[in-house]
């Protein structure tokens, strides 16, 4: 009885040393999260690592108590062999499960603004007939118009920590980078319905922009979402691509 509460608390504490491990690799800092994204806590991850790894945990203690049995039966030659390879694999679960059970997704999105723009952003993704993305060095490209808005038959990206780069796009092509600090992203929306006998289904991301009050502050509560101007674009994207007018709402409301 002894031996086996030995090899329980063995297999506790090896299971909530790569939990913990897991915990701090995946843990995003508040001010690189992005507001259309879930991220789980330090806790939320400790837990959810530690209920995975521990049937491991459980098999290396088994090892290490079968390799102990067989130190005490076999040559000095076999005894090291044994311990080296319960200690390889030991080493393999502490290190090498975390970054398993760890997939950090990165948003890789470059926003391409027209000179001087300032204000509300959105890009309008699932729209039949609309462009796709493309991929420049990695990175999701999307051209925002004169209007503030692009569109795309992609689907809607997944979040994850944020690596996006904005660029304002002078008239002979040349890029200045934007601070991100000048930038604040909203959340994500949606519009599905049926219209004049079409279904559409429409989802969105967006930012507002400025010049003036780049800053933390800014770039965390900054963005103030008008749900004017957003109906506005999208139902001028409705208006283009599906060819319909939109019932729900008009541009005079």
């Amino acid at each position: 009885m002894r031996i086996l509460l030995k090899m329980i608390g063995a297999a506790i504490f090896l299971a909530a040393l790569s939990a913990s491990i897991a915990a701090i690799l995946s843990y995003v800092p508040v001010s690189e999260r992005s507001s259309d994204t879930y991220y789980f806590s330090f806790l939320e991850s400790l837990i959810w690592v530690f209920f995975i790894v521990a049937p491991f945990s459980v098999g290396i203690v088994v090892v290490f108590t079968l390799c102990f049995w067989l130190m005490q039966k076999f040559t000095r030659m076999k005894m090291l062999i044994s311990t080296a390879i319960s200690l390889l694999i030991s080493i393999g679960v502490i290190i090498g499960i975390p970054y398993m059970l760890i997939e950090k997704e990165e948003t890789d999105r470059m926003y391409l603004l027209p000179e001087g723009y300032e204000g509300e952003v959105y890009v309008f993704y699932n729209i039949k007939g609309a462009p796709e993305i493309k991929v420049e060095e990695g990175f999701d490209v999307h051209s925002i118009n004169e209007e503030g808005y692009a569109v795309t038959s992609n689907p809607e990206l997944s979040g994850g920590t944020v690596t996006d780069k904005y660029f304002y796009v002078h008239e002979e092509g040349n890029r200045t980078r934007i601070s991100n600090d000048c930038v604040s992203p909203f959340g994500m929306s949606g519009f599905e319905g049926e219209v004049n006998g079409q279904e559409i289904k429409v989802s969105s991301t967006g930012f507002e922009i400025t010049h003036e009050n780049c800053g933390e502050e800014f770039k965390i509560n900054g963005g103030q979402k008008d749900d004017r101007t957003y109906k506005m674009d999208l139902w001028e994207v409705i208006e283009k691509y599906y060819g319909v007018e939109n019932e729900y709402f008009s541009k005079d409301e």
